[in-house]
């Protein structure tokens, strides 16, 4: 694993490498603006009436306040 990218794994199988820079100005545009969704791998990034959605193949989840922060916060 590389400081510089960020790996997303699910059920203990790596789905998505971004670099972190990328994500970081995602996730900083996505807290202010209306923004494109983010792919990256088997995931996508997304907003939603404000919510951040992750999709993971198929499975789709809607972030809470309390999730939003953990992960710019790990970002």
């Amino acid at each position: 694993m590389r400081r510089e990218t960020v790996h997303l794994k699910h059920e203990l199988v790596e789905v998505a490498v971004m670099p972190r820079r990328s994500f970081a100005v995602w996730l900083a545009e996505a807290a202010e603006v209306a923004v494109r969704p983010l792919a990256a791998g088997s995931v996508v990034w997304a907003l939603d009436l404000g919510a951040l959605l992750l999709t993971v193949g198929c499975a789709r989840y809607r972030l809470t306040d309390e999730s939003r922060r953990q992960v710019v916060l790990l970002v």
